[in-house]
């Protein structure tokens, strides 16, 4: 799987091509920012994602402005290959975009479940109980999703992000 690319005017691969995404809709819920792109990809934004997985906004910034520096802290090896793992390459852990004056840095919904991920289950001694909860409630979630269209039943009502992490989420 390959995620869209980002725009942004310094040079690129050629074979990686510009796709112009806009954001077709977005929300703030309790601090979760989140929206979905125009090619249908859910995102959330920087502060979204740091108070999913329970650390401060600048770890998850951290995160994107190291992701190509050499050598590679563990931290961003570990994430790279879980979604290696997946089939996912990327430049960049998220995509840079513009709303009116705004700059907004959109984590696609991969990037998002890894790096909740590493903090649930992979940061050593940074691991936090509100990314591993956050993570159980969303793999719940997916699962009773799965199995209802699997057997062809409606899927009860859908609870906000924010609904889901509100028990473990602390504002820092």
């Amino acid at each position: 799987m390959r995620l869209p690319a980002q725009p942004r005017s310094h040079a690129k691969h050629p074979a990686q091509g510009v796709l112009d995404l806009g954001i077709e809709g977005e929300t703030e819920i309790r601090g979760f920012g989140m929206g979905v792109l125009s090619d249908g990809t859910p995102f959330l934004n920087q502060r979204g994602l740091a108070r999913l997985c329970g650390v401060r906004n600048a770890h998850i910034g951290t995160i994107s402005k190291t992701w190509n520096v050499e050598p590679q802290k563990p931290r961003l090896k570990k994430i790279r290959a879980i979604l290696s793992s997946s089939g996912v390459a990327l430049q960049e852990p998220h995509i840079r975009l513009r709303r009116g004056s705004r700059a907004i840095l959109a984590y696609p919904q991969p990037v998002c479940l890894v790096i909740l991920e590493y903090y649930a289950f992979h940061a050593g001694a940074r691991c936090r109980d509100e990314a591993r909860n956050n993570l159980r409630a969303l793999a719940g979630r997916a699962l009773q999703e799965f199995i209802c269209a699997q057997v062809e039943q409606p899927t009860p009502r859908r609870p906000e992000v924010a609904e889901i992490a509100s028990a473990g989420i602390k504002p820092h």
